[in-house]
């Protein structure tokens, strides 16, 4: 597991990284069929924050998988 904290005190740049996060983890979990993710939003007095959260059970097949 791998858990990972953002902050930001701009809301467009909360935004901004959400989506950005978003787009890069379902990318990544092409290559990585076994993984699974949370991304949380935290919002403060002032700051935001990302916490995304990666599970990833090892399994040697998904690297030999071919489409």
């Amino acid at each position: 597991m791998i858990r990972t904290k953002f902050t930001t005190k701009s809301l467009t740049h909360l935004i901004e990284l959400a989506k950005e996060f978003e787009d890069k983890l379902h990318i990544w979990s092409e290559d990585n069929m076994n993984a699974t993710w949370e991304t949380e939003i935290l919002i403060g007095d002032y700051e935001y924050f990302i916490i995304v959260t990666v599970e990833n059970e090892e399994d040697n097949d998904t690297n030999k998988l071919e489409l």
